[in-house]
């Protein structure tokens, strides 16, 4: 075969490996297989570059996650002194909290104003509670325990104590105004990790 090769002229030669190929073709073609599904090496060179592209994508997107992951934690160390309301007007959840602390203190506030509600920022609204209560001096103290240590935290605007009565007294009253720092519902759901959870939903595979 390889004599005979070599006996045929450069146009035969042509001419046999054009026939080849188009024999190749045909056995192709009555097969069923599609030319443009085979392996070619521009194809798979293609496929490699696309690959890694994806995988620098990916794991860009893994980097900025772990930011946005370190920013959250941040802000939800930032966010500590402010309440999360969900499902619930602020000023009654801030009242309702007030009462149930109260009551652990087993005090009887004679009065409570209605909630003032202040716009402090886009972000932030802050809740006031004017508060009346006389009593003894260990009620009180049980009562500025129990805000202290409240998990939402209060802060007190003005606090008043004194004798309830200066010529006989029997106990003391107390007056003042409670603050609580409300976060708008968009605040809460982004420091509780609603965006962290959406990067990672959209994060792709590689």
């Amino acid at each position: 075969m390889g004599k005979f090769w070599q006996s045929l002229s450069t146009p035969y030669k042509i001419l046999v490996a054009v026939a080849m190929v188009l024999a190749f073709v045909l056995v192709l073609a009555q097969s069923g297989v599609k030319l443009g599904g085979l392996p070619l090496p521009g194809a798979i060179s293609r496929e490699e570059k696309r690959l890694e592209d994806l995988q620098r994508t990916f794991k860009r997107l893994q980097k900025d996650r772990r930011q946005l992951e370190e920013d959250l934690d941040h802000l939800r160390s930032a966010a500590r002194p402010f309440w999360s309301v969900e499902g619930r007007l602020p000023a009654a959840e801030v009242q309702s909290q007030f009462d149930k602390l109260a009551r652990r203190a087993r005090v009887t506030i004679q009065s409570v104003g209605a909630p003032q509600v202040h716009k402090v920022s886009e972000q932030v609204r802050s809740v006031e509670l004017a508060v009346r209560f006389r009593g003894t001096m260990r009620e009180v103290a049980r009562l500025l325990a129990e805000l202290e240590k409240s998990d939402r935290p209060f802060y007190w605007l003005s606090l008043n104590i004194r004798p309830d009565s200066l010529r006989d007294p029997k106990g003391v009253s107390l007056t003042g105004k409670i603050q609580a720092l409300v976060l708008s519902p968009e605040a809460a759901r982004m420091i509780s990790g609603g965006l962290g959870a959406q990067a990672q939903e959209e994060a792709p595979r590689p």
